[in-house]
């Protein structure tokens, strides 16, 4: 009932959100992390059409002190900005407020370029849309630490990019798509075989509705007090 209470708790956070699905949940002294592979980009041609383009990519990230997991746009590039204000903070809350902040200013330079040089491309951002987030999280002093933000696209197409933020430090977090999740009609409950297969059933369920956005294989990890990473399961991508 808690994890279905907490989940529910959460729908309005995620509401707009983009393709992936990750889910991560604190429960006592282990963090349970289930993420798909699919990155999806779009681009356009000489014409101007757009064309997407399906990638497998690794979403959760390990930094030592933290661990980082992303979704939305940039992707692939993101996770290096954060990895690079870790090095700059001196302590977990002020390397996430540093990352929030530089991927802001990356989110806000990329689509105001976008906006400028590739209209028909931005045109599909007119309306307030996630356009990516990510959650930092871990163990500091053996005690659970998860911070999310998610960036949202609020400008017109005639004015220059402007990015919202909203925060949480809920003990579940959902990146990515949650539209049939948090459909109290899903059917949802936790696995008998424990809780990270219960968070895989949850982007499992989410996948059999988005399955050109959202896709296996699904990476699987627990991590302990000690910040010590057991993978259920990973790609070989994944380090």
């Amino acid at each position: 009932m808690k994890y279905l209470s907490l989940f529910l708790f959460l729908i309005l956070f995620n509401s707009n959100c983009y393709a992936t699905c990750i889910v991560i949940i604190f429960n006592n002294d282990t963090c349970y992390v289930a993420a798909d592979s699919r990155s999806t980009v779009l681009t356009t041609d000489q014409n101007g059409k757009i064309d997407t383009i399906y990638n497998s990519i690794c979403k959760i990230h390990d930094f030592g002190s933290v661990f980082l997991a992303m979704a939305g746009y940039g992707d692939g590039i993101i996770p290096q900005i954060v990895q690079n204000s870790i090095k700059m903070g001196n302590s977990l809350a002020m390397s996430y407020e540093l990352a929030v902040q530089a991927v802001k200013k990356w989110y806000q330079t990329h689509f105001e370029k976008m906006r400028k040089e590739n209209f028909n491309l931005f045109k599909i951002y007119k309306e307030r849309i996630a356009a990516g987030g990510f959650s930092f999280f871990g163990f500091s002093n053996k005690s659970p630490f998860i911070n999310t933000a998610l960036f949202y696209i609020t400008s017109n197409l005639n004015e220059p990019v402007k990015i919202d933020i909203t925060e949480s430090g809920n003990s579940i977090a959902v990146l990515g798509i949650s539209d049939h999740i948090f459909n109290p009609l899903s059917g949802l409950k936790p696995n008998k075989h424990g809780m990270i297969y219960t968070a895989e059933d949850t982007v499992k369920y989410e996948m059999s509705f988005h399955r050109k956005i959202i896709a296996a294989p699904i990476d699987l990890l627990e991590i302990v007090a000690n910040n010590k990473k057991i993978w259920i399961r990973k790609k070989q991508i994944c380090n």
